[in-house]
């Protein structure tokens, strides 16, 4: 007897906890007070749809009713009742023989019900004929059917119609028979059967304005709608901007693939007309919606602003269920209790149904918090430190899901995968969230030109971070103009065109221009953009901001505390963690944002970095064999271009030119070559007899680097050109070129002839020009082209400096400064000009060629090692001969014995 009491209340005790768990872990609730047992009928608020986690179909929802007892109850879910359709006599209530011998038959209808055909019946089938149907809508008796056969059906004469449907409250017939003959006769009406259903609960709709968050993208914005419930029946979306939006859009939904929040489309379209309300765009998608997030894309290249309000017109079905006895009903979410919204219900009782109104849902976010950190072991592996540069704190309030919304100096981070959340010594798994676009700061330096009416702006990107993926600034008016942006070329010096773009504003509204640097090089940090205002008045060009792509941290904190941020480390890749397991549990969840501390970077991860690259001095100048030298100042250290004076630019050797301070070359590389030209001197001299112009000239230094000769001249002409110069020894002239020359307007014309390939130190050209049968033309200017350039350098001090040139056999400098030629012209130098060149008479070609043959690598020493050497082996020689003689007198003495 004992042992079943302890059973029976084991048994309570676990009906009781499960009456308790069955109450307490919901996720979403809503209640009800029933007062009378019976019927009860309810929409679904929109709170209150959870998708099931492994969604099957998106027709079914995870809903429970939970009874006063704390049990749970059966209940349907329907989208709308269309009403039973049923048949019924229509009794007589008036039959009358008309005088042209037709049969009036009238009868009453329930006005509630719906009708849809009616059937009539005559006794016999002997004879056909036809009738004519009326019904009373209100005061207005409406014709039905005309002329409808009466026809010989199983014994009896009988017609059926349909119509649409619709209520009546009485109905009229009208019979006319014919016999065999064809002639009029009474017919008796049998019966009179109409088809009519009660009308059912119709769509049940809903317009929500559900919080949302928006983000700009490239070209257009990313707005995450935070709707109430998941699994909603979504008819369409209205978005409302600040200006009229006409471009694409895109549906879509959030997964994590790889630590990443990405973006998924479902649905897209575009708006390529302006209709509809002002300001509205109306998307029609009538789809079941599985998420709580909806993401919503808006591209274009117009501006259209920001989103002001979005609306979500929503289909709810309805709950049917029976209360059994009073008290407070509940419907909860969270179960895993699966159910399937129907199209209609089995069984309509929506006749004997009370209708009832949930209370105001709740949610229960400790539980869903709870419930994740139950599956997620937040916790990662170990973490080192060694090599990371920088850190930021930032404190967890509570367990629970957050999002650590990051800044520019993090997002535009050289390293991006080396991020870590980390705390007490372990890592923290986070994904990282969307792609967004937001702002920051750009510095831009303008300067109005009032005569040329155009405004240059100086745009500077921010330094030692990446550049931002693109720019946008603002003007107020109505206005067209041509904008363009400028750049540093790599191996050129100043600005460079890089783009050019028309914006127009046909409204009086703000315009938004916005410009991407995808294609713009990585390393410069400055843009110049120019914008001319022709006949109009200066626009007003304000609010330059940088785009950059931002990644919000995503994680779930187990405790709370302090929690740091890491990166900086260039040999670190990006973690892998496993979220994938919680990704739909955390997308039903709005975390709760957190921002970082203030950046401090950690010692052991510093590394010392100068402003300026260090710069070696160039190998020791000896002057042998140069014959000029001009000499600048340098003002102060920085980045300067040096324009050549003539003599320098037309140094036949233009590779030999150095540039010294203080006995040392200073490393420098040519810049852009550019075209130059100087008026030459010349002499004419017209012969009558032969009718021929003579022109002499003189170039003002013998030099490889002139291009071309140009020669001026009025009037209509057309004359054989023979450009000479002179014979070796000066013994006359020989022809250099021959040209033909045509002018067809009166106006000046020029004309050149190039000197390519002129002899060595020629300095003297001659130009005949026979005039034939014409009057003599005038030449009345010449001028002499050639290549010039400029010296890039960097000066490490302020100073007076040396050009030194003139030497044919120097050969053409290596210095390592050619290795950062390309980030230096990043940069605008500062622009000098080379001086006025003097004579130079250095240490001779004979000193120079013995000082470096008697260096340690020279040849001196051993020329003089070789001349002893051969003076030895001449004495050797001499004495050599000696020897012999008095070998051959021993020899010969006993013969002179015999």
């Amino acid at each position: 007897m004992k042992s079943n009491k302890c059973i029976i209340l084991l048994v309570v005790l676990m009906m009781t906890i499960a009456a308790v768990a069955s109450a307490q872990g919901w996720l979403t609730r809503a209640a009800v007070q029933v007062a009378n047992p019976g019927y009860k009928k309810a929409v679904l608020p929109p709170e209150l749809h959870r998708a099931p986690e492994d969604v099957g179909t998106l027709s079914n929802l995870d809903l429970a009713l939970v009874g006063p007892d704390g049990k749970f109850r059966a209940y349907d879910m329907f989208m709308r009742t269309a009403g039973r359709a049923e048949t019924m006599d229509v009794a007589a209530e008036k039959v009358t023989l008309l005088d042209d011998r037709r049969i009036l038959w009238e009868g009453a209808l329930n006005p509630d019900l719906l009708y849809s055909s009616i059937r009539v019946a005559l006794n016999g089938g002997n004879f056909t004929g036809k009738a004519d149907f009326e019904a009373l809508a209100g005061e207005t008796w409406q014709v039905l059917a005309t002329g409808t056969a009466l026809m010989p059906q199983n014994g009896e004469t009988a017609a059926e119609i349909r119509f649409p449907e619709a209520k009546f409250a009485r109905v009229r017939c009208y019979f006319t028979g014919f016999d065999e003959y064809f002639k009029q006769t009474p017919v008796f009406v049998q019966s009179v059967i109409m088809t009519g259903r009660k009308s059912g609960s119709d769509f049940e709709y809903r317009v929500l304005t559900p919080e949302f968050e928006q983000s700009e993208i490239e070209q257009g914005v990313e707005t995450r709608v935070f709707l109430p419930g998941s699994g909603l029946r979504i008819e369409s979306v209205e978005v409302q901007t600040s200006a009229q939006f006409k471009g694409d859009w895109q549906i879509g939904r959030e997964e994590i693939k790889l630590g990443r929040r990405e973006f998924v489309q479902i649905a897209g379209g575009s708006n390529q007309a302006i209709a509809g309300e002002e300001k509205t765009l109306v998307i029609s998608y009538p789809h079941v919606w599985g998420n709580r997030a909806l993401l919503l894309r808006m591209k274009s290249d117009s501006y259209f602003g920001r989103i002001e309000l979005i609306r979500v017109k929503v289909m709810l079905p309805s709950i049917q269920f029976v209360a059994d006895q009073p008290g407070q009903y509940a419907l909860e979410t969270g179960h895993k209790r699966e159910n399937r919204v129907l199209g209609e219900p089995v069984e309509d009782k929506s006749a004997a149904s009370e209708i009832i109104v949930f209370e105001k849902s709740e949610e229960n976010i400790s539980l869903q918090a709870e419930s994740i950190l139950k599956t997620f072991t937040p916790k990662g592996a170990p973490f080192n430190a060694d090599g990371y540069r920088w850190q930021a704190g930032f404190k967890v309030p509570a367990a629970g899901f957050f999002q650590l919304v990051t800044n520019e100096k993090i997002s535009l981070d050289q390293t991006p995968a080396a991020l870590r959340i980390v705390k007490d010594g372990f890592q923290i798994p986070y994904f990282l969230g969307g792609r967004e676009l937001r702002e920051l700061e750009i510095k831009a330096d303008e300067e109005y030109e009032q005569t040329g009416n155009r405004t240059i702006f100086i745009i500077r990107l921010p330094e030692k971070l990446k550049k931002p993926t693109a720019l946008k600034f603002k003007a107020r008016g109505i206005f067209t103009r041509k904008l363009k942006f400028e750049k540093h070329e790599f191996g050129q010096i100043s600005w460079q065109y890089w783009r050019e773009a028309n914006w127009v504003n046909k409204t009086d509204s703000e315009s938004e221009f916005q410009l991407s640097l995808a294609d713009f090089p990585e390393d410069q940090k400055e843009i110049r953009l120019i914008v001319e205002h022709g006949s109009n008045q200066k626009l007003e060009i304000a609010a330059f901001k940088g785009l950059y792509p931002a990644f919000d941290l995503f994680f779930v904190a187990g405790e709370a505390g302090d929690y740091r941020l890491l990166g900086g480390k260039a040999a670190a890749v990006a973690p892998v963690y496993d979220l994938a397991m919680i990704e739909r549990k955390l997308s039903e969840l709005a975390p709760e944002k957190i921002r970082l501390e203030s950046i401090e970077f950690i010692a052991s991860g510093t590394s010392s970095a100068s402003a300026e690259p260090v710069i070696e001095q160039g190998a020791p100048f000896s002057d042998g064999g140069y014959s000029w030298v001009a000499t600048f100042s340098a003002p102060a250290t920085g980045f300067y271009q040096l324009a050549l004076n003539l003599k320098a630019a037309l140094d036949s050797n233009p590779d030999g030119i150095r540039l010294v301070r203080n006995g040392q070359q200073v490393p420098y590389f040519p810049g852009q070559t550019s075209a130059a030209a100087i008026d030459l001197k010349f002499t004419s001299e017209y012969s009558r007899e032969n009718n021929t112009t003579v022109i002499n000239i003189e170039l003002p230094a013998a030099s490889k680097q002139w291009n071309n000769i140009e020669f001026t001249a009025g009037g209509v002409f057309s004359r054989t050109l023979t450009l000479e110069i002179r014979k070796p020894g000066k013994l006359g002239w020989k022809t250099f070129a021959t040209s033909t020359w045509k002018n067809s307007t009166d106006s000046a014309g020029t004309h050149r002839i190039t000197l390519n390939g002129l002899p060595e130190g020629e300095t003297e050209l001659r130009l005949s020009i026979p005039h034939g049968d014409n009057s003599p033309m005038q030449i009345t200017s010449v001028k002499g082209l050639y290549s010039s350039r400029t010296l890039l350098f960097l000066a490490n001090e302020p100073g007076e400096y040396h050009v030194y040139g003139g030497n044919p056999s120097a050969k053409a400098p290596r210095y390592d400064l050619a290795m950062i030629s390309d980030s230096l012209l990043t940069r605008e130098p500062h622009k000098i000009q080379l001086g006025e060149p003097a004579s130079h008479s250095g240490a001779s070609q004979v000193k120079k060629q013995v000082e470096e043959a008697f260096s340690d690598r020279g040849w001196g020493i051993y020329a003089i090692l070789g001349l002893v050497t051969a003076i030895l082996l001449v004495l050797i020689v001499r004495l050599f001969p000696e020897e012999k003689k008095a070998e051959a007198a021993t020899d010969t003495k006993p013969e002179d014995k015999e």
